[in-house]
């Protein structure tokens, strides 16, 4: 929603916001380490937020700028929505419906979709989806909290991109974990239907033109 705001003029993703040490946010990130005083850009942000899932990011662009254009977006994309605080909660179809038009823009012509598709790509979260799915190009952001552990992507196979949104309150895991490899076999059955689908067309169509 922020890139497609810059998309049309209305923010500079070049405007840096100072990161200070009373803006830390617990849990994941990289702002553990970041001197305070230190600038970052919008973009740069944006960036954080997607790579390690970012609590600090995330905030300092809540407080800059707000919560309505989100809200405006969602509500464009006939997307529901319902908010928590600072957070916003829905269910798994309508994050379904929101990876979907998340892969419009990330595979559209328009600006900033290369770039976000590239990073949400390059999560270095790689235990869930993104290793299931595997050796597909997985654009995903994950989520870790108290009895929460989910994870969204969209497959940007070329000839038949799909999107996998898995939501769970389990706890917290780890590669070797059972609630990890709980989320591989999920995955990995739903790739499995996925390719055979695709393969048992490509064979058809093969035997009828012969």
């Amino acid at each position: 929603a922020l890139l497609q705001l810059a998309e049309r003029g209305e923010i500079d993703l070049g405007e840096e916001i100072v990161y200070t040490k009373d803006m830390f946010v617990e849990g994941t990130g990289r702002f553990q380490k970041v001197e305070s005083d230190t600038p970052f850009t919008v973009q740069e942000l944006i960036a954080y937020t997607m790579r390690y899932s970012d609590n600090t990011a995330f905030s300092m662009l809540q407080k800059r700028f707000g919560y309505s254009f989100f809200a405006d977006t969602m509500q464009e994309n006939d997307l529901e929505i319902t908010r928590f605080g600072s957070w916003w909660r829905t269910n798994v179809l309508q994050y379904g419906k929101f990876f979907e038009v998340l892969y419009t823009y990330l595979t559209g012509e328009n600006q900033y979709g290369a770039w976000l598709a590239d990073i949400m790509c390059d999560s270095l979260q790689t235990v869930m989806l993104q290793r299931a799915l595997a050796p597909e190009r997985v654009a995903h952001k994950y989520g870790w909290d108290v009895d929460s552990y989910c994870d969204g992507a969209v497959v940007l196979n070329e000839e038949h991109p799909y999107v996998l949104v898995f939501m769970s309150n389990l706890d917290e895991g780890h590669l070797k974990r059972a609630n990890t490899q709980f989320i591989y076999a999920i995955g990995g059955l739903i790739k499995e239907r996925h390719d055979a689908k695709y393969a048992a067309e490509t064979t058809e169509v093969t035997t009828t033109g012969d």
